[in-house]
């Protein structure tokens, strides 16, 4: 069911449909895993973030 209701790649959202899912996102049991484990929140940190903008090597 989780999967059948999931946001797929590509689907356009406008501002309250963003919201409305960062609002249910807070409010599950597990907030940083989707149903198969995977992550659905990830950190950068700024030299991560500078190695994917090419600023460092």
């Amino acid at each position: 069911m989780a999967c059948h209701k999931a946001v797929r790649a590509n689907l356009r959202m406008n501002a309250l449909e963003m919201q409305s899912l960062l609002k249910d996102l807070e409010n599950c049991e597990n907030p940083l895993h989707c149903p198969h484990g995977r992550p659905i929140r990830v950190t950068l940190s700024k030299n991560d973030l500078e190695k994917l903008f090419k600023r460092i090597v």
